[in-house]
């Protein structure tokens, strides 16, 4: 469940930030709930993997709840596309942050961070499972962390 959930918030980072995409989530669980991505501010996550929520954020300041043990299968459906399941997009690297250490699994490949002026400050080569990245010679502030093609913003605090 942490694969595929991690996964998901990869994908709809990406889907969240591509501006102009017309797409739906569609959480399928005891009733399936389908929420409109151009409305949704952030997804996050309350509670621990095993007993928590999934929560959607929604522009307008509500959200909604779906109990993750519940939840059967995540769907991002576009106009740009047919459907993308999370199963489709198991390849996808996955990054998990723990105070001054970056996870990565992905299978292979290389990671590569840079500050917010374009400046590459670290790289490394990724073997197939997880590597481990260490971020505790960076000062705190804002970094964009791009693993095969996939970038993401991390704000070390």
């Amino acid at each position: 469940m942490r694969q595929l959930t991690t996964s998901f918030i990869t994908l709809a980072m990406m889907i969240l930030g591509t501006s102009g995409m017309k797409a739906d989530i569609i959480i399928s669980a005891e009733s399936d709930t389908t929420v409109k991505v151009a409305s949704v501010k952030s997804i996050t996550f309350d509670g621990d993997f095993k007993t928590g929520n999934l929560v959607v954020n929604f522009t307008d300041g509500s959200n909604t709840k779906t109990p993750i043990a519940d939840i059967k299968q995540i769907t991002l459906k576009s106009e740009k596309a047919d459907e993308t399941t999370i199963a489709d997009i198991a390849a996808a690297p996955t990054v998990a942050v723990s105070k001054d250490m970056l996870f990565i699994t992905a299978d292979g490949g290389r990671a590569s961070v840079y500050d917010t002026a374009g400046r590459q400050l670290n790289s490394v080569k990724l073997d197939k499972g997880t590597t481990t990245l260490s971020l505790s010679a960076l000062p705190d502030g804002v970094y964009i962390v791009n693993i095969n093609g996939h970038s993401i913003k991390l704000n070390k605090r």
